[in-house]
């Protein structure tokens, strides 16, 4: 190998290996070029290929690779180039080498030690994206004609025993004096970058440009969205007409929802006999008509709620970003459900009393996304670590417009509370309105949070109970779901979301496209 150029040096993973492959052609020839499979197409998935190199005894190959685009040059090279020198291995290959149209890059090259050398190709059954491969140029090594030719190749010069020839980088034509190189007759331009949802786009080049070098950045509307996408959603206009990502390559990032940002939760508030909510407070709060009950977005196109709140109604009528029942109702965001999945070990149909209220929870997935803002955005879900397991103590907060001390059939304002986690046996040993105690199942899909007068009520069903993330005091998540209680004002029993989180994210990744 020699003339490896530093500004290429960094686009190339290297593995050398020690390995023989069977061979599926040999010529004996004083030059020549290879491409592989397709080019200037880009080549096909799950395809392997050999070549073989051949010149006369005593003399050695220079192989020149003017154009590469083998893979995305990581440290595995899943798509790759080897080059064997007589069993040898002189490298495995993938990358880029960098086409420009202002200076050319030198040429990616190998010297052999024998008189043979031996190229191996193979790509990967299964692609995330295209990419154009190689064009590679080749020579038996005597003496170097390029050094003394008398009309000069403008890019590339190939030395061969009976003279020289001339050859371009990508993006350039062999001109009709076998020398010059002239653009092709198409400009690379990658045209305007598509838009994303929730998302703008800002040029960084001059004058906005979109042909080949130009970077463009994808930006999120904060603070209700954010861009999890590697890269730092910046891209470049690629030699092959695509706006390309160092890590995503031309996939699209995605903008993503923030979860669990409030505005100050504080006070004693109470719902049974409660404290009105400020506007933004629970922003994640849906309202359920009928029956009535709450609900919770978790994204922008997801609702996490009881089942018995919509296990007979498939097209509940529900709203978000709504305070004031009379004054906001107009105002608001009607959501349109598309599908309700209500768990399948949620005993459905059970006459009333109910006394088991086992796996009470459910989700809806919305006809279209909702519009985020200061007063609709998701809660989080609580992360899988013992962290977010709710000890005796915890503080939480939960919202609705049920029943108060005052007023039976419910509040027009949202209230809320804060409540604190205490244990089952407190919620047991409760007293209940119909039938008694032990008719009823107390499962370790429950939580028993309450107490003090603090409690939700009928019409809260559904709501969330959220909490303080632990590893970000600003956020929080829901812990559980409003579920059932014994009597109102005393204690309740919320569903422990965290218990779900494998149902929940099955759920909304096998329904994300439908």
């Amino acid at each position: 190998m020699q003339n490896w150029p530093q500004s290429t040096m960094r686009t190339y993973t290297w593995l050398f290996l020690v390995s023989c492959f069977p061979l599926q052609g040999t010529a004996e020839v004083l030059f020549g070029q290879i491409s592989s499979p397709g080019y200037p197409a880009s080549y096909p998935p799950n395809r392997t290929m050999t070549w073989t190199i051949s010149v006369p005894e005593g003399r050695r190959i220079k192989l020149q690779f003017t154009h590469f685009d083998v893979g995305d040059g990581n440290e595995h090279c899943e798509d790759y180039v080897k080059v064997i020198d007589v069993g040898q291995p002189l490298a495995t290959v993938c990358g880029h080498l960098r086409a420009a149209t202002d200076d050319i890059p030198e040429p990616l090259q190998f010297i052999s030690f024998s008189n043979v050398l031996t190229l191996i190709f193979a790509s990967q059954p299964v692609q995330s994206r295209h990419y154009r491969g190689f064009r590679a140029v080749y020579a038996a090594l005597a003496h170097d004609e390029c050094a003394n030719r008398k009309t000069p190749c403008a890019h590339y010069c190939h030395s061969h025993p009976e003279g020289y020839f001339c050859s371009c980088a990508h993006g350039y034509v062999l001109g009709r004096d076998n020398a010059s190189c002239e653009e092709s007759e198409t400009v690379i331009n990658c045209g305007l970058p598509d838009d994303i949802d929730n998302g703008y786009i800002s040029y960084l080049s001059h004058s906005n440009s979109t042909t080949y070098g130009a970077t463009i950045q994808y930006h999120c509307v904060k603070p209700y969205y954010e861009l999890p996408s590697p890269g730092k959603g910046i891209y470049s206009c690629s030699a092959y007409g695509e706006w390309v990502n160092s890590q995503a390559g031309t996939k699209l990032p995605t903008c993503a929802p923030v979860c669990g940002v409030s505005v100050d939760l504080s006070g004693t508030g109470r719902i049974f006999g409660g404290n009105k909510t400020k506007d933004g407070m629970f922003p994640w709060q849906v309202f359920f008509e009928n029956p009535r009950g709450g609900g919770a977005l978790i994204s922008d196109e997801w609702v996490l709620t009881a089942a018995q709140v919509v296990e007979e109604e498939e097209d509940p009528t529900m709203y978000a970003g709504i305070r004031d029942l009379i004054n906001d109702k107009r105002l608001t965001n009607q959501l349109v459900a598309k599908k309700v999945f209500v768990h399948d070990k949620w005993k459905r149909g059970v006459p009333d009393p109910r006394t088991d209220y086992d796996n009470d929870i459910a989700l809806i997935k919305l006809e279209s996304k909702v519009a985020l803002s200061d007063k609709v955005s998701p809660i989080c879900l609580p992360g899988p670590g013992p962290e977010y397991t709710l000890e005796e103590g915890k503080i939480g907060y939960i919202s609705g417009w049920g029943r108060t001390e005052t007023r039976y059939k419910g509040h027009r304002i949202l209230n809320m509370a804060w409540i604190s986690v205490v244990k089952m046996a407190d919620c047991q040993k409760e007293k209940p309105e119909i039938g008694v105690s032990r008719q009823y199942v107390f499962s370790s899909n429950m939580i028993c949070a309450g107490g003090r007068g603090k409690d939700s009520c009928e019409g809260d069903v559904g709501g969330s109970f959220v909490v303080r993330d632990p590893h970000n005091d600003t956020l929080y998540f829901a812990a559980g779901i409003v579920s059932w209680g014994p009597k109102c004002g005393t204690v309740g029993l919320y569903t422990n979301v965290r218990n779900y989180l494998d149902w929940i994210k099955k759920t909304m990744m096998e329904n994300k496209d439908t």
